[in-house]
Parts: C-alpha cells; sequence; structure tokens
C-alpha cells in the first residue's frame, strides 16, 4: 500500500479524492447489474412451443469465496444450525481445542431434532473440556428448538 504525505495545503476534498482513487474495490462486489437469466420449458398444454421463464436471482445458489485461513466456518456454510453451533463453540476458545470437540458433538447430534431429544447434562459433558460447558449446552438446546 503506498503512503502518502500531507501538508498544510491539503483540503478535506482533495485528500478524500485521493484517497477514493487509490482504494480498490473487491471483485465479488463489481457493481454490475447481474444479468437476467431465461431458461426454457415446455408448456404442458402445448408440447411444441417452448415458454420462457425468467429465473430469479434467490433461485441461483451462491458460494462463498475460500479464504486462505481454512476456517471451519467455510466448511459449514451450508447449514444454519451447524454454523450456528460452531460459533457457540469457538466463542472464547480457541480453535485448536474446539474444533475437534465440534466434530464430535456434530457426529453425536447431526440435527437440531438430536439436540433437542438429548439430554443437557449429556451434552455438557462432552463441552467439558472448554469450558463454559452448562451454558453452552442449555444456549446450543435453546436455539436449536428455535
Amino acid at each position: 500500500m503506498r503512503s502518502f504525505q500531507v501538508s498544510r495545503g491539503h483540503n478535506y476534498a482533495s485528500l478524500r479524492s485521493l484517497v477514493m482513487s487509490v482504494k480498490k474495490r473487491s471483485r465479488y462486489f463489481g457493481g454490475k447489474r447481474a444479468k437476467e437469466r431465461w431458461i426454457t420449458t415446455q408448456d404442458d398444454a402445448n408440447k411444441d412451443s417452448p415458454k420462457k421463464i425468467q429465473r430469479s436471482a434467490s433461485s441461483r445458489k451462491w458460494t462463498p469465496p475460500r479464504s486462505p485461513f481454512h476456517l471451519i466456518q467455510e466448511d459449514l456454510f451450508h447449514d444454519p444450525w451447524k454454523l450456528l453451533v460452531a460459533t457457540i463453540f469457538l466463542n472464547r476458545t480457541g480453535g485448536e481445542r474446539a474444533i475437534p470437540l465440534l466434530l464430535r458433538f456434530l457426529e453425536r447430534w447431526p440435527r437440531p431434532e438430536a439436540v433437542l431429544a438429548a439430554d443437557e447434562g449429556e451434552i455438557a459433558a462432552l463441552m467439558q473440556p472448554i469450558g463454559l460447558n452448562n451454558r453452552r449446552a442449555r444456549v446450543i438446546k435453546r436455539f436449536s428448538g428455535e
């Protein structure tokens, strides 16, 4: 990144324009409008005439870019419940201690319904090595029901 020396003769507008000219934009948010995508289907009433319908932007699946840090959140982005559980495990705990326990937790209770059926003490016993186990177990069980 370039550094600039500011003298007393510069005003705010000139400094702002200078910074804006240097500022880089993310390649993921280019500002271009999303192109409309059309798909062709066969109408049930008239099988000979194709019908064009517009596919909405929400029907396309978005995959977040991968970071060079290999975050566990990048592997769990497709399931909001698992991502929430991972953030609870990683709150105030280092990844080297929390992630192995998280993976054991997800093997034992892969869905929120399984957590609701489990005993809170059993969940807390699994999380005992990372601390705050009773509180984390209570929060995970409460969030699994919501």
